[in-house]
């Protein structure tokens, strides 16, 4: 589905605010990986408002870079009202309930007593909207690709302009259990990022060529990639792995994943270079594919020599996610 374009840009990731600095420094081949990860909720925060004084740190991630995004979009005021909000959730924001299947097993065959459950925790969603005005369709994503919520939105008439993105908030609960399955704590980290989408682009908008959505197996993901790169190869492709140097200490599942991509990309895209985006961010878990979008359109925009580049990505549920961005011909 084409005809949809990313006007704005908002990140708090650990690599910083300025997104257009580290998509320079990689277009030229001068970036490198940092020796540790800074914190963005260190960074002050832009947005005063008093109902973020009491908010989560989840909701503050959000808020500063859906806000960041639409400012950086060119939204004005009297738009906002009609601005649609898609908030995709990670793991952090989400609480396990171990008792919750035993209190509801007798109504529900189908769970059994002992099963853990996920209560998800959508405040963000609504404090986004009630710091930032934005009274259009809103919509919390547990699974899936936002942009064909967002493509659906606009496409009927629903929204004029979608802000779209996701926080993870690494929780010490989170880091404690990521570390006790043998994970390394320390590439995990806090972060959010936001696309503010529109059908009606300015010159400097970048272009959603296409998306799409497979399960985690070979045979699919090719398929996938080949809807996406029948028209020709992009000149670069935004990995979802982990870097290379980071292997060894990392989980089974994410090492699993990283031999797929680079068997399935091997033989789809042969002699296109990878970026390993997390060396930069660190693993943002459920903001990690909006974070591969948000650098993509600014590589197109920081550099010429990228005409078209495919970003990489997975759901919490573990599905493979790709989108194919370019730089507007107009």
């Amino acid at each position: 589905m084409n005809g949809i374009y990313v006007e704005g840009l908002g990140v708090r990731l650990a690599c910083g605010e300025d997104l257009s600095v580290l998509a320079r420094d990689i277009s030229e081949e001068r970036a490198a990986f940092p020796a540790f990860f800074a914190d963005p909720m260190q960074l002050p925060l832009k947005v005063e408002s008093p109902t973020l004084r009491r908010a989560s740190s989840l909701a503050k991630l959000a808020v500063e870079a859906a806000e960041e995004a639409w400012r950086e979009g060119g939204g004005r005021e009297e738009e906002r009202p009609a601005c649609g909000t898609l908030f995709t959730n990670g793991y952090g924001s989400a609480r396990v309930m171990t008792d919750f299947t035993a209190r509801v097993a007798a109504h529900n065959p189908r769970l059994r007593a002992g099963e853990a459950a996920y209560v998800v925790d959508n405040a963000p969603l609504g404090q986004l909207c009630l710091t930032g005005g934005f009274q259009g369709p809103s919509a919390m994503l547990l699974a899936g690709d936002p942009l064909e919520t967002a493509a659906l939105w606009l496409r009927g008439d629903k929204a004029r302009q979608v802000l779209c993105g996701a926080a993870e908030e690494i929780t010490p609960e989170l880091r404690a259990a990521l570390e006790a399955s043998g994970a390394p704590g320390e590439r995990f980290v806090t972060g959010a990022a936001f696309l503010l989408l529109t059908d009606a682009p300015s010159p400097e908008a970048v272009r959603v060529e296409g998306f799409a959505a497979a399960a985690s197996e070979e045979g699919k993901l090719r398929q996938m990639l080949q809807g996406l790169i029948s028209e020709g190869a992009p000149e670069a492709v935004l990995s979802a792995a982990w870097p290379q140097e980071w292997r060894e200490a990392a989980p089974q599942g994410e090492r699993e994943y990283a031999l797929l991509e680079e068997k399935v990309l091997a033989g789809a895209l042969p002699h296109t270079p990878r970026i390993f985006s997390k060396g930069y961010f660190g693993e943002t878990l459920g903001c990690s594919y909006l974070a591969n979008l948000a650098l993509a359109a600014a590589l197109l925009r920081a550099s010429p020599k990228f005409r078209s580049l495919l970003a990489l990505g997975r759901d919490t549920g573990g599905n493979c996610l790709a989108a194919r961005l370019c730089r507007s011909e107009r």
